[in-house]
């Protein structure tokens, strides 16, 4: 039956903590890479669109397509970096892909977060490198399970009517983040 108890991690509050933190840092050209038909991430590409449009950046509106690899990071920052002019910040839809963004940008000579500012998604064990120190949402896995315990213990006891109950993931700052350059004070890429 359709009936079942479902515990979801609140993608719209976790885009809208990245975008917000970018946002009080001062960017204002934030870009999405998307996780293409990954889990979650249309959730993802629709929470960035929603933060975006509330802050009054619709206009500066910016995705582009990718998955939930390191690959797609690579390939997202080397299209990028073919662009004329850089936006100063990216949510990339989970930590590889930021992984793979900020090993593309280094590799052209930009600094992370001074050229580049760089939020992932999942706090996964890579973004705790001391290598990486990537800015990410973090999903309450924990409680997601723990949640999902409870509700099937509930059930077992009898409880009828399924639940939907939504956590809301926090942000965990680390390094790949700081304020836009301004465009003086930005390197000239050669």
């Amino acid at each position: 039956s359709d009936l079942v108890d479902c515990v979801l991690n609140d993608e719209f509050v976790g885009a809208r903590l990245a975008i917000d933190h970018l946002y009080a840092l001062g960017h204002r050209s934030i870009a999405h890479v998307s996780g293409g038909s990954g889990a979650g991430a249309a959730g993802r590409r629709s929470a960035y669109i929603a933060a975006m449009s509330g802050l009054g950046l619709k206009s500066r509106l910016d995705i582009i397509a990718g998955d939930f690899t390191e690959e797609a990071g690579h390939a997202a920052a080397k299209s990028l970096l073919r662009r004329r002019e850089l936006p100063t910040a990216i949510l990339a839809a989970n930590d590889l892909v930021a992984v793979g963004m900020i090993a593309e940008f280094r590799a052209a000579g930009l600094i992370v977060p001074a050229d580049m500012s760089i939020v992932g998604y999942d706090n996964s064990i890579l973004s705790g490198l001391s290598l990486v120190s990537l800015t990410t949402v973090q999903q309450p896995l924990a409680q997601l399970g723990g949640t999902a315990t409870r509700l099937l213990l509930e059930r077992l006891g009898g409880r009828q009517e399924p639940q939907v109950l939504e956590l809301a993931p926090s942000l965990v700052v680390r390094e790949s983040t700081g304020a836009p350059h301004d465009k003086t004070g930005r390197r000239a890429r050669t």
